[in-house]
């Protein structure tokens, strides 16, 4: 990645991680410490199995449901335990996603 695109606001790098083609950005946008850029690059249809097939063992259950979405993964993982959770199947889009005031998050019994 460019030394420009380090230095990008979060709502850049999600713009970027949903739009590029650019194998080495994605190498670098994969391992970003914010799981919304890891989900919306999860969501780009550009990005090689090789990387979603990594995102979709993320920890963060959201990015790993993204993943495993993505016509490029060649993986399976079972997230049927997990499928009430409410982070697997959120809709909301990375640049307004705000796990820390989700109400459903709050609400939810582990």
């Amino acid at each position: 990645m460019s030394a420009n695109n380090l230095v990008k606001s979060q709502i850049e790098k999600i713009s970027l991680a949903l739009n590029t083609s650019d194998v080495n950005i994605m190498d670098e946008l994969k391992f970003d410490v914010s799981t919304n850029v890891r989900r919306a690059l999860a969501k780009n249809r550009n990005t090689p199995s090789r990387i979603i097939n990594r995102l979709a063992f993320d920890p963060a259950l959201n990015v790993s449901f993204m993943a495993l979405q993505n016509r490029n993964c060649t993986e399976q993982r079972d997230l049927r335990e997990c499928a009430n959770h409410p982070c697997v199947s959120c809709t909301n889009s990375e640049s307004s996603l705000n796990c820390n005031s989700c109400s459903k998050i709050k609400n939810f019994k582990y």
